[in-house]
């Protein structure tokens, strides 16, 4: 789902690959979500493809790499370097590089502006459920009448949820008619679409660098971008798809996905997920090739693997249906991410 400033949208690389993908995109602000929207944080960074066996993220603004993708040194071998690149460093060991005091396992760079070593952001999920990219999930409404929703209007944000836990909610109204808190709330995850919200993201190819950001100086949001507008978020769905003949095509837990139906009859069920939105919030869609290509580059970024799917195992959906998984939490290393079929 893409939409505006503070409307709704729900695969970091934890819910990986979506055997029947499917979006939404929005037109228009969810009035609800001025005070409790997650904060975005500015970000660039670039990836070096000269190596197609050894593609490495590089430094930029605020960068955020995942730790596997660094190159591991020691504070000498640092202090020792003679000339300086963007390339992000792990440190091995204590002490101090230049005159920047690191830890072990800290993330560091060399910045060419300021002439000095400062350290990097690692991809880590906060404990107001924000992850890599500014990302957070979200239970999207279907309609279900609940006390505690932010909002049971269809297709709106009803929960910002716990990346470690998608049966929590991190955000919630305290009771009918109650202000919008944080806590944890056991919400009925089955009356909801699960969906990841993915802030706004740009990027632009020159030779074999690619730079990655979240401010249209670094590039154009192609996957956000729809019939010459480009929305400030996108939402995909967590799970496998399932197809309900009275809701749509929903990203749902608990259920047995529908992996029998040709793509024409899941495009049936999208518009009949859009006939229930009544204000233009957002529109469903099955995802594009765009869509796709911002999940393998943030795939690449945060597990550092196109190939998703092997990283992730088999998956969850052989014969244990949608969200066996969905304590699993968000992947910090290779291998260790929850798989979409959760």
């Amino acid at each position: 789902m893409k939409a505006s400033n503070k409307t709704l949208l729900a695969v970091a690389m934890v819910t990986l690959m979506l055997m029947v993908p499917f979006t939404m995109i929005g037109t228009a602000e969810q009035s609800d979500a001025t005070s409790y929207w997650p904060t975005k944080s500015n970000y660039t960074y670039t990836m070096d493809f000269s190596d197609p066996h050894n593609i490495t993220v590089k430094s930029g603004s605020n960068v955020m790499v995942s730790s596997t993708s660094a190159s591991t040194k020691t504070v000498v071998e640092l202090n020792a370097l003679t000339s300086h690149t963007d390339q992000v460093y792990k440190m091995s060991d204590a002490g101090t590089v230049g005159t920047l005091v690191v830890a072990v396992d800290d993330l560091v760079k060399y910045d060419s502006a300021s002439s000095a070593w400062v350290k990097c952001t690692a991809w880590t999920w906060g404990s107001d459920g924000v992850g890599p990219f500014g990302m957070f999930y979200a239970a999207v409404s279907l309609g279900a009448q609940d006390d505690y929703a932010i909002s049971t209007t269809p297709g709106h944000i009803a929960y910002i949820l716990d990346p470690t836990n998608l049966s929590y909610a991190l955000k919630y109204k305290n009771g009918e008619g109650g202000a919008i808190t944080s806590g944890e709330h056991i919400y009925t995850i089955t009356d909801y679409n699960v969906m990841l919200v993915i802030p706004t993201v740009y990027w632009s190819v020159n030779g074999t660098t690619l730079t990655m950001g979240n401010t249209s100086t670094t590039g154009v949001a192609y996957a956000h971008t729809a019939d010459g507008t480009t929305y400030p978020y996108l939402a995909i769905g967590v799970y496998e798809a399932y197809a309900d003949d009275d809701l749509g095509l929903l990203s749902k837990s608990g259920v047995t996905s529908s992996d029998t139906k040709t793509i024409d009859a899941f495009r049936s069920y999208v518009d009949i997920g859009n006939s229930l939105i009544t204000d233009n919030v957002g529109t469903y869609q099955m995802w594009n090739f765009y869509e796709y290509t911002l999940y393998k580059i943030m795939a690449q970024t945060y597990i550092s693997s196109f190939d998703s799917q092997t990283m992730a195992g088999q998956g969850a959906n052989n014969g244990h249906g949608t969200g066996s998984t969905n304590t699993s939490g968000p992947a910090t290393t290779p291998g260790e991410t929850r798989s979409t079929s959760s």
